[in-house]
């Protein structure tokens, strides 16, 4: 560990400060704030901790980047980062900075990275803020997660939401109230918007669809109700999705097939009530997907398609809890990019498929709480896997280091039959 020399602050043409990813630890020397001809100052990923000095006199007048990410700075925010009309990017996340957001952003015209995110700061006055972001006409990034936003309105967001440039905006774990405005169909420069794990409800704005350079966005685990929208269908560049632990209702539409960018689908727990569209087993670059659906009534019941092996570059799938019966399929083994397959929590019968045995990158397997019999393969990556994959089930046999009977009767016809056939997992 070492200390940044207080010497550093007679350099009083310094223009360039670039310590980061070091083990410098102690605090900043109040010097170093005081010189008028720094520019970029960068000290993220070290081990410093203390306040920053914020006594009238210090100024950094041609201050245009600083980046004190992944420390342990404590205390307000200071002032003087942005008494200078240059500034471009400020990265704080990562602290244990406290107090409130300053909103000095008026006279910013240039300014372009705001991250701040997961410190113990808060916003008092959320359309205030948001309102003063619209004047930051370059702005790129906003990352405000895990900030504590308030407003005095019914909802945070204000109708000048849609007026901010952001081409990113994560507001992650801010116990944010309210709901989505139709304005957002206004934030026409998004690629990532992200508001995972707050309160936001009602329904999903139509207006949406018009995000045409959308690439990911996150509104899973909230409080979102209504319907899976088609509009989403129409966002053509759209690559991940997620709407996971939400209250959406409702089928989910055909034109999901249409999707052809998407990559990563997250609809689990949801009240969805519809069958998992076959048209959405055409989609062959999706790469993650995670579902959850909710039959109606018993006739809605449905298996899991041989088809489901189109999904060549398929890497996560997981059917859980969505009470589907027959056998796995045979087809599943020729989904070569597989990582992570959790099909537990079904009425699954039959056995397991040796198939399975040729899925070389498979990292992750759940079979449990479901009906399946007979022996559980024991070749590729099934010699990884432990018991609480294969848990729950009617009459699986095996290796003894699953806990569980070893196999001693294979009988006519694929049905597996034994003196253990009444046995179970505990």
């Amino acid at each position: 560990m070492y200390l940044i020399p207080e010497e550093i602050g007679d350099l009083h043409q310094l223009k360039f400060v670039i310590l980061g990813n070091n083990s410098f630890e102690g605090s900043i020397p109040s010097k170093l704030l005081n010189i008028s001809s720094l520019t970029y100052l960068h000290l993220e990923q070290n081990y410093l901790s203390g306040i920053i000095p914020s006594k009238t006199g210090y100024s950094l007048p041609k201050l245009r980047q600083l980046s004190l990410y992944g420390n342990n700075f404590v205390g307000n925010i200071p002032n003087i980062i942005f008494n200078t009309s240059d500034l471009i990017q400020v990265d704080l996340n990562d602290n244990a900075f406290t107090g409130t957001v300053p909103n000095f952003f008026g006279n910013l015209r240039f300014f372009k990275y705001f991250l701040i995110g997961y410190n113990y700061l808060s916003i008092d006055d959320s359309h205030q803020f948001f309102n003063s972001l619209t004047s930051c006409r370059y702005l790129k990034y906003l990352d405000l997660s895990g900030i504590h936003i308030r407003s005095h309105l019914l909802s945070i967001f204000p109708n000048s939401i849609g007026n901010i440039s952001s081409e990113f905006f994560r507001l992650d774990s801010c116990r944010i109230e309210g709901y989505i405005p139709i304005e957002i169909g206004n934030m026409s420069n998004m690629l990532f918007f992200s508001i995972n794990d707050n309160n936001i409800k009602g329904p999903i704005p139509g207006t949406i669809k018009k995000l045409k350079n959308l690439q990911m966005l996150d509104l899973g685990n909230n409080g979102l109700q209504g319907s899976f929208i088609e509009e989403f269908c129409e966002m053509k560049s759209l690559g991940e999705l997620y709407l996971n632990n939400n209250k959406l209702s409702g089928v989910l539409p055909t034109c999901l097939g249409n999707m052809s960018s998407i990559i990563s689908l997250y609809i689990a727990h949801n009240s969805l009530n519809s069958e998992i569209p076959s048209s959405l087993w055409s989609v062959i670059d999706i790469l993650e997907s995670n579902y959850t659906i909710r039959p109606i009534k018993k006739s809605d019941f449905k298996n899991i398609p041989t088809t489901i092996n189109s999904l060549q570059t398929l890497q996560m799938l997981s059917l859980a809890d969505n009470k589907l019966y027959g056998s796995i399929p045979t087809s599943l083994g020729e989904m070569v990019s597989l990582v992570s397959l959790d099909l537990s929590q079904n009425m699954l019968t039959g056995v397991i498929p040796k198939s399975l045995e040729s899925l070389l990158y498979l990292q992750n397997i759940n079979f449990s709480y479901n009906r399946l019999q007979g022996e559980i393969p024991d070749g590729g990556p099934f010699k990884n896997f432990m018991a609480e994959s294969f848990t729950h089930n009617g009459a699986l046999c095996g290796n003894p280091r699953l806990h569980i009977p070893q196999c001693v009767e294979q009988v006519k016809k694929g049905q597996w039959e034994s003196c253990y056939s009444n046995a179970s997992f505990p």
